[in-house]
């Protein structure tokens, strides 16, 4: 087990604050303290005993541990609640007739279960170069909703760069509105919207005025 998670630690993209990278620890921990709590003793030869090692060690290792869960819980709630609560928000309002580019924790939350939504992952897209490109993409595949991500890995800022920041993007036929947005995760909820049926609800919506 230690040196599967060496292997994964010295491969892996992720830094030593990551909770992915104290998710493949945790499970070394409770060999290296045993292990460890034995070994010690033969080594110092003082005054101390094992049992007070053992104790010593297990009781260091909980404190460590500890501090270490207690920020990882502190670090969800502020970095992946929001998105566990946006796949929420699509259960309860998005139709399944509905398509969209979805990856990451809502993607994850909503497929926990057998579902009938059709998601397009950004793994799977094509590269697109301007809005008219992605909303020429997105009417050829009913698609209305976009989740786009500031991560690297998630392809999105290279299938998609110029939803980099926000806002509504207006193209010849479509219209991208951001919706929704975290940005210390670093993601942005955009709605895409044919630009003739939003004139035409202008339009109905005006003459309803009058």
């Amino acid at each position: 087990m230690l040196g599967l998670w060496l292997a994964i630690a010295f491969i892996a993209q992720h830094e030593a604050q990551h909770n992915l990278y104290w998710k493949w620890l945790y499970p070394v921990i409770p060999f290296l303290v045993a292990i460890g709590s034995l070994a010690l003793p033969r080594l110092i030869h003082t005054f101390i005993t094992r049992n007070e090692v053992l104790w010593g060690m297990i009781l260091y290792a909980l404190w460590i541990q500890g501090n270490e869960l207690n920020r990882q819980y502190q670090l969800s709630e502020q970095l992946y609640r929001p998105q566990v609560e946006l796949g929420r928000w699509i259960e309860e309002n998005i139709s399944i007739e509905t398509e969209m580019i979805l990856d990451n924790i809502p993607a994850c939350w909503i497929g926990r279960r057998p579902n009938e939504y059709t998601l397009h992952s950004w793994f799977d897209v094509p590269t697109f170069s301007s809005v008219d490109e992605l909303g020429k993409w997105a009417l050829e595949n009913k698609v209305e909703w976009i989740l786009y991500f500031r991560e690297e890995w998630t392809q999105a800022p290279t299938k998609a760069k110029f939803l980099q920041d926000g806002g509504t993007h207006r193209g010849e036929k479509i219209q991208i509105q951001e919706k929704r947005r975290e940005d210390q995760y670093g993601w942005i909820w955009f709605r895409v919207e044919q630009i003739s049926s939003l004139e035409s609800d202008r339009s109905g919506s005006f003459q309803s005025g009058e």
